[in-house]
């Protein structure tokens, strides 16, 4: 039996700008997790090297990153094997008979609104928002952890501090560059 992978999922960050408490309580979330998958509208590759300093990152274009340039981390659709458990990821729910051989979890996004639920043995997880749960700012941000290779898959939705509070920071990539 694999060691038990924890994987970080997030989904329409929608950033800049950045808030130092969300982004703070992201990786908190994200600490020791072994890949992250992003579902879309990330809005700049910024985000990807920001959490490439947690873990190696994958992930969906969205339909805000339509004009991002080609970048090796980004396709429209994500298939990947982890330890012999197959992970989709897109922005939009494909139409899940479209890609063969089915994988075991489809990570999406889109909606900014958290679900997990198994549906005729496939693990469907939408990490919600970070910085607009529901299409608010009211409310408590959301990500998702998502365990393969012990037993089936299974994810939980972590509640992140409700975004807005001041102090906007700089991104600071890998690079060292500070990005806006």
């Amino acid at each position: 039996m694999n060691r038990a992978r924890r994987v970080g999922v997030i989904s329409d960050t929608h950033m800049p700008p950045f808030d130092d408490v969300v982004c703070s309580a992201i990786e908190t979330a994200f600490a020791g997790v072994d890949l992250i998958l992003h579902a879309g509208d990330l809005v700049t590759l910024a985000v990807l090297d920001w959490l490439e300093a947690i873990a190696p990152v994958r992930a969906a274009r969205g339909n805000n990153d339509t004009y991002l340039p080609t970048d090796p981390r980004l396709a429209d659709v994500q298939v990947l094997d982890l330890d012999g458990t197959r992970i989709g990821v897109a922005h939009v729910l494909p139409q899940t008979d479209d890609v063969d051989p089915a994988p075991a979890v489809w990570v999406f996004g889109d909606s900014h609104r958290d679900v997990v639920e198994r549906r005729g043995g496939v693990l469907f997880v939408n990490p919600g928002s970070p910085t607009s749960p529901h299409l608010r700012v009211d409310r408590p941000g959301t990500v998702a952890v998502l365990t393969v290779g012990d037993g089936p898959p299974a994810a939980e939705i972590v509640h992140l501090p409700v975004p807005g509070h001041p102090g906007s920071r700089p991104l600071r990539p890998a690079s060292g560059r500070a990005v806006r």
